[in-house]
Formats: structure tokens, C-alpha cells, sequence
């Protein structure tokens, strides 16, 4: 299992510094992918590149599928593995 990121970490998309929570506003239906995990469908999304403390992770952005966009259902889980598949 993946350890669950806090949505206030740094992330540096294109070089810009952001929140996770911050970011995640600014992503549209079009950029995610809905997956399903034990029967509960999700909407993700992939970063992958810096982060505050660490040169270059993923962090994979979560929402459950009817509340895609609510700040409050947003969970992000950090893995430093990038060779993993999404």
C-alpha cells in the first residue's frame, strides 16, 4: 500500500511551486482516468517530477467517482518507485 501524501505538499509542475491541493484545482475531467479498485471507481491523476524534498516521484491524485473536484474527497499517495504503472 501506498503511503498517503498530505494534499499541502510541494509539487513543482512545468517548474511552478504549488500545493497538491492547490494543483488539483486546476485539473478537468479530461486529464483524469477512472479506474476501479474492489468493485469502487476512482478518478486519478499522475504527477510525476519534483517535490519539495525529493527529486523526482509520483504522486497519484484521487477522487471517488461521483466527487471528483471536492477539495474534501481529494487523496493524494506518494510513491518514489516511478518505474510503477499508474
Amino acid at each position: 500500500m501506498l503511503p498517503q501524501a498530505t494534499t499541502y505538499r510541494i509539487i513543482y509542475p512545468q517548474g511552478i511551486r504549488i500545493s497538491v491541493q492547490d494543483f488539483a484545482a486546476y485539473i478537468r475531467k479530461e486529464d483524469v482516468r477512472l479506474v476501479t479498485v474492489n468493485g469502487t471507481s476512482y478518478w486519478t491523476y499522475r504527477y510525476e517530477g519534483a517535490l519539495n524534498d525529493i527529486e523526482n516521484a509520483v504522486v497519484l491524485l484521487c477522487w471517488p467517482e461521483q466527487a471528483f473536484g471536492e477539495p474534501k474527497a481529494l487523496r493524494a499517495f506518494l510513491c518514489t518507485d516511478i518505474s510503477l504503472d499508474t
